[in-house]
């Protein structure tokens, strides 16, 4: 997606220092992403002692129906203080959302689990960083504010040599590193917005060198942008789409700057002019361009989950008029929707909701049970228990959201009654873009669509099948029929003519041993009745 046809090799070691640096950051960043992502997998979130895991478990649940509770005593650990620092000084900035900054309260009370402090205190692991004139390493947002010096000036450099100064500080630059020509710039804005940067470059540059930077420098500026979506898009609290999102896109930039290191060898070797630059960052140029659209949505509407999969479906509509771009939308879907089957899966196979983040389509209220349900409230127990959360459904699956929502209660609803839900049956389900839709249902085992039809066939027949044989329910049925809808009605009859005696006294000198007996006679009668019209 991202190199050229024409573009270097990249069959040989890269020992350049800005490759070096690249490489470096792109390594620590997925290393910083692993090892968040891996204490993500388990639906129950655990803290360090047994009493804590309790207590912020029934916080978690309550908080998240709405429940007022008192908050837990926050922690005072080092890294709960170092991720309320952090949170205070991006909501400073305009960065995080309400939502934002109340899932980050609940992770400064214990709920979530907290992130290590090494990944707030040496910030250049998940941040673009750049390099100030006094020589220390900070954010590219911070840059503004340190590098108070201007520009320095091209006078006195050759026409000749100016290409080969600003090259070199452009491939710096491309990788989020501050150059010596080119300084970069933060403009304040609302605080609801994060501030815009900019690139300084002193006006003695020459002009058509100046007219190349200005078409090259925005990929800088998205690359900035990716990197911070993705450390963002990668904490706890925003959601398992969202960390596959980053994923996703962490692995665009991991070709980015592998391009950046064979340009590097290519200015290296003396072979790099700026429009070569610009003819081989062009695709490159294109695809961070529509990243970074994807990740500027995610972050203003804070979208999560089924949610954030419409918002990419919805720019996927909108600006897929090439296939090239088509394809860049199909691998961000079929990469963010994988966790998303995945709690499908557990519930249309399983019966079960494996949502920690309340991503998913149907939700689960574990506070309804059948034990604390009136009579009359049992009939809308399976309504009330599971909803669904329109806001969470994706718009893919809204012409299977019926279905989806049965099977799971249907095959919940023999787990309740203790059988077990086998497992062979169970198959995986992936995104199909709507022009491969019909080559995948050409292949073996078919669309999503044409699985969640089956697990919806297999789970009305299973539940059909314990009904009428494990739990006879015609029996049941007929039952019913006989004796309350009166189908014997002559029984009834007899019972009336035989106990009239006893039924004219009194209230307490009624005999309920007697009328049991004279019942018994009259449905034996009325049974033989039966026995005998029926021959």
């Amino acid at each position: 997606t991202m190199q050229h046809g024409s573009t270097p090799r990249a069959g040989r070691a890269v020992t350049t220092p800005a490759a070096q640096v690249a490489v470096q950051q792109t390594q620590q960043s997925v290393q910083t992403q692993s090892v968040q992502t891996q204490q993500v997998g388990a639906a129950t979130l655990s803290t360090t002692t047994t009493s804590t895991t309790t207590t912020t478990t029934l916080v978690a649940k309550a908080t998240a129906r709405g429940v007022a509770v008192a908050p837990a005593p926050p922690v005072r650990d080092s890294a709960g203080l170092m991720w309320q620092l952090e949170e205070e000084a991006l909501s400073q900035s305009g960065m995080l959302t309400a939502q934002e900054l109340f899932l980050a309260q609940l992770k400064s009370e214990g709920v979530l689990p907290p992130v290590p402090d090494w990944a707030t205190t040496r910030s250049a692991l998940t941040y673009e960083f750049v390099k100030t004139p006094e020589g220390s390493m900070v954010s590219c947002t911070q840059a503004g504010a340190l590098a108070s010096a201007p520009p320095p000036s091209f006078k006195g450099i050759p026409l000749s040599s100016q290409e080969h100064v600003i090259l070199e500080d452009l491939l710096f630059v491309l990788v989020g590193i501050e150059g010596t020509f080119i300084k970069a710039v933060t403009r304040p804005n609302p605080p609801s917005q994060r501030p815009s940067l900019t690139f300084a470059v002193d006006d003695s540059l020459d002009l058509s060198f100046r007219a190349v930077l200005h078409r090259v420098l925005p990929c800088a500026l998205y690359y900035i942008n990716l990197r911070q979506y993705c450390a963002v898009g990668s904490r706890y609290e925003a959601g398992l789409v969202s960390h596959a999102l980053a994923a996703a896109i962490q692995t665009l930039l991991r070709e980015y700057c592998i391009l950046i290191a064979q340009l590097e060898e290519q200015y290296r070797a003396g072979a790099l002019t700026l429009q070569k630059l610009l003819f081989y960052l062009h695709d490159a140029t294109h695809t961070l361009c529509l990243l970074n659209g994807v990740a500027d949505e995610a972050l203003s509407s804070s979208a999560r989950g089924g949610a954030l999969l419409n918002l990419i479906a919805g720019i996927s509509l909108k600006q897929a008029a090439d296939e090239r771009t088509a394809d860049l939308f199909c691998f961000l879907m079929k990469r963010a929707t994988i966790p998303y089957f995945n709690m499908l899966a557990q519930w249309i196979y399983k019966g079960e909701i494996q949502d920690p983040y309340h991503e998913f389509l149907v939700e689960e209220h574990d506070d309804i049970f059948k034990e604390n349900r009136t009579v009359d409230a049992l009939d809308q127990y399976w309504e009330l228990r599971y909803t669904v959360r329109k806001e969470m459904l994706p718009a893919f699956l809204a012409p299977l959201a019926d279905k989806i929502m049965t099977t799971g209660k249907q095959l919940n609803a023999m787990r309740e009654c203790g059988e077990a839900i086998p497992e062979d049956v169970a198959e995986e389900l992936s995104y199909v873009a709507p022009k491969e839709q019909h080559q995948q249902q050409q292949q073996q085992g078919g669309s999503y669509a044409e699985k969640i039809e089956r697990a919806y066939t297999f789970a009305s027949k299973a539940l059909l099948d314990l009904l009428l044989h494990k739990h006879h329910l015609m029996q049941c049925l007929k039952s019913l029929k006989c004796y309350f809808l009166l189908s014997q009605g002559d029984f009834m009859m007899q019972f009336l003519d035989i106990s009239y005696l006893e039924l004219s006294k009194n209230f307490k000198d009624i005999s309920l041993t007697k009328l049991n007996s004279l019942l018994e006679v009259a449905l034996r009668s009325s049974a033989e009745g039966t026995k005998r019209t029926d021959t």
